[in-house]
């Protein structure tokens, strides 16, 4: 099983208040759901680089989730992971967004990006 899975399945888990562990009578079916959810979905990052709209925006502002259906699950911001991050999380310069959705979700996602964050110039 990909690592990327495994975590989201924890991410699952815990976002759940860890239910699933504590209610062991939840159904196949409902696992099964979850991990065909998970196996459907990719990972990506983006570089937040000078230049970029985004850079001092909440995840809330720029409304990725609403917009595309992709999922911010986490920032890395100078080495440090901030996992699960919430809409009033601002988004600084040299952040790198760990995104999830689909392969659609994600194009869309990053259609946006890229109009925020003009490429510069060499």
């Amino acid at each position: 099983t990909p690592g990327n899975i495994i975590q989201n399945q924890i991410d699952l888990i815990r976002q759940e208040g860890y239910a699933m562990l504590r209610n062991p009578s939840l159904s196949s079916d409902r696992v099964d759901s979850l991990v065909n959810i998970l196996e459907a979905s990719l990972m990506d990052t983006y570089y937040v680089d000078s230049g970029c709209a985004i850079a001092g925006q909440t995840i809330g502002e720029m409304d990725l989730r609403k917009k595309t259906g992709t999922s911010i699950i986490a920032v890395i911001r100078k080495g440090a992971a901030r996992t699960n991050p919430g809409i009033g999380f601002t988004i600084e310069l040299g952040d790198i967004m760990v995104l999830l959705g689909s392969h659609a979700e994600l194009n869309s996602a990053f259609a946006i990006l890229k109009e925020l964050c003009p490429v510069k110039e060499s």
